[in-house]
């Protein structure tokens, strides 16, 4: 099995789709937090956003360099990557669990 760019794109983009989802799981489970117990809304966030991160690496790398896709699927690529990483600025900052 060959990996060209595209599988890669399209590997990082599932790995982060499963951090985002382990990162939601791990808050069910590690129980409720209160005032004085943080932690699992910490690690929850930790994991949530790496996945995050991932996906929005993988969206803006795929747009850019990677040149299997066609131009307008590039340019929703880009647009939709630069969208959540915008969206995961401006959460970083209001929420202050982050």
């Amino acid at each position: 099995m060959i990996f060209n760019k595209r599988k890669f794109v399209i590997l990082f983009l599932t790995i982060g789709i499963m951090f985002f989802y382990i990162g939601l799981a791990t808050n069910i489970v590690l129980g409720p937090t209160t005032d004085t117990y943080k932690l699992p809304q910490q690690v929850s966030s930790v994991i949530k956003l790496t996945g995050m991160g991932f996906i929005c690496i993988s969206l803006l790398i795929g747009g850019i360099f990677v040149s299997d896709f066609p131009k307008e699927q590039r340019t929703l690529i880009i647009i939709f990557g630069f969208t959540l990483l915008i969206i995961n600025i401006i959460m970083m900052s209001v929420m202050k669990f982050y």
